[in-house]
């Protein structure tokens, strides 16, 4: 085979290839766009279920709902909008809310690990 019939074999060869790879490439991308939208979406749709950061079976899930759908999650701002609105609370929501405020009042009254060790 003449060498001048060997050049435009392998071009052609390579076009093809390199064609291949851009077409591939594009369906990469766009099953990577799809699979990264539908876990944003289903991550969106379990974290708005858990009604910030509470299971849907928690006593104050629908209260949380309810009364502090505006406040932002952390640094006790929820609990805080609880104890705000306890007289408006489901009774299950208000028993664990006041639970929770009794626990805390016997920690800070109870004095640290370790105190008065020398």
């Amino acid at each position: 085979m003449p060498e001048r019939m060997l050049i435009p074999s392998i071009e052609k060869r390579l076009t093809h290839f390199m064609e291949l790879i851009m077409k591939l490439t594009t369906e990469f991308c766009t099953v990577f766009t799809a699979l990264s939208l539908l876990l944003f979406v289903s991550g969106a749709s379990v974290a708005s279920a858990q009604n910030k950061g509470m299971g849907a079976h928690h006593p104050c899930a629908q209260d949380v709902e309810k009364f502090c759908s505006g406040v932002k999650p952390g640094g006790g701002r929820i609990k805080a909008c609880l104890e705000q609105n306890l007289n408006n609370l489901s009774s299950m929501c208000e028993k664990r809310v006041t639970r929770m405020e009794q626990r805390q009042q016997q920690q800070e009254q109870e004095p640290p690990p370790g105190a008065g060790i020398k």
